[in-house]
């Protein structure tokens, strides 16, 4: 449940289990906010960030590294939609205008 008192502060007797850290996880890789994040954990968002701000980012950061490889691996293959994203957002290309 929600706190409904003192939500500024961490509660210290939050227990991370095994289904609340795979409940995060899966969160995390749909890039859902923290706020959302701690509001279905049932904690507020100082707990949150306490016990799961590592496996939050850690999931961000693989996510968006799998992403990106995909992203890659079409534009190496010549998927000319996947190549002019990459330049564009990668290597800070861009279209001129006459």
């Amino acid at each position: 449940m929600m706190m409904s008192d003192n939500i500024d502060r961490i509660d210290y007797n939050h227990v991370m289990t095994d289904e609340s850290i795979k409940r995060i996880r899966a969160l995390s890789q749909c890039t859902v906010s923290r706020q959302l994040m701690a509001e279905d954990a049932g904690i507020n968002l100082e707990t949150l960030n306490h016990f799961y701000d590592r496996i939050i980012t850690q999931e961000i950061i693989n996510c968006h590294a799998r992403v990106g490889n995909i992203i890659y691996n079409q534009a190496l293959s010549g998927n000319m939609t996947a190549a002019i994203w990459y330049t564009k957002t990668q290597m800070g290309w861009r279209e001129k205008t006459p």
